[in-house]
């Protein structure tokens, strides 16, 4: 389940999350644009939900139905069990594809439509080396490069991924 932040309320922090990517010091070159997608680092037009000085942007421009992004990681991911989240705002509903390159795995979930929410998508079963992040809206349908085709993203974040060191399972968490 995702859960919308309607009017005037905060981006939800996963507990023990690990910041994957922010955007904050990024530049155009972490993505790998494909099929139409363009994903660019712009300032932030509006910082009353999401404080944050600069975010990710993705326009479907027409071309391929598949036309998205890859977000470059900084380094791998070892994946076990995890869960990410990804903070988004969109002016139309949009069923947002999130896939683990690397792993070939991939969740759908839709966009409110409704301005800033944290979308999380649950990888549990899955295990390995995730090498990028890949986000198509509607995959199976054409943009238009209009702003019912944009979406702002920020806040990649890791949660819930458990360590297989020692035998036992552990919860990863950056600020014990």
């Amino acid at each position: 389940d995702n859960e919308s932040t309607g009017g005037g309320s905060t981006l939800e922090v996963c507990d023990g999350g690990e910041l994957v990517n922010d955007f904050e010091t990024a530049d155009d070159t972490i993505f790998n644009n494909f099929g139409g997608g363009v994903g660019t680092i712009i300032d932030n037009p509006d910082t009353s939900v999401n404080s944050s000085a600069r975010l990710g942007q993705y326009v479907k421009n027409a071309g391929e139905v598949f036309g998205g992004i890859t977000i470059a990681l900084d380094s791998n991911i070892e994946l076990n069990n995890g869960t990410f989240t990804i903070d988004v705002k969109s002016q139309s509903v949009r069923q947002l594809l999130f896939k683990l390159e690397g792993l070939n795995q991939e969740l759908i979930l839709p966009t409110s439509g409704a301005g800033w929410e944290t979308i999380s998508y649950d990888f549990t079963g899955n295990a390995g080396e995730v090498t990028g992040i890949t986000l198509i809206m509607d995959n199976g349908t054409a943009g238009d490069g209009s702003a019912d085709w944009t979406i702002q993203f920020d806040n990649i974040r890791l949660c819930d991924n458990e360590s297989t060191g020692g035998g036992s399972t552990l919860e990863v968490c950056d600020g014990g």
